[in-house]
């Protein structure tokens, strides 16, 4: 039994590379080859810190339709619905 673990896949090396050419961009017009480098490993940092930042599902904050949340905004607009019609109302002389 091989206990040992299989060979990370080349494919996020290569993404995160990629997305630290595009960060990066090409050498500037005054900027000699030293900054250059500098900024490549700014880059690179970047393209780690995106590529391995945990993927947040907006999806999973909104209520499902039916939820109490729901019912309870459904009551307010029903509640500004009658103070809307109130006030639009002629008044009594």
């Amino acid at each position: 039994m091989n206990t040992q673990d299989p060979q990370p896949s080349p494919q996020p090396a290569a993404d995160i590379a990629d997305l630290r050419d595009q960060i990066l961009g090409v050498p500037r017009p005054s900027e000699d080859p030293e900054a250059y480098r500098l900024r490549s490993y700014q880059a690179l940092r970047q393209a780690r810190e995106i590529a391995t930042e945990p993927v947040v599902d907006l999806q999973q904050d909104r209520p499902m339709p039916g939820d109490q949340e729901d019912t309870a905004l459904a009551n307010y607009h029903s509640a500004l619905d009658l103070i809307a019609t109130s006030l639009n109302r002629p008044l009594d002389s």
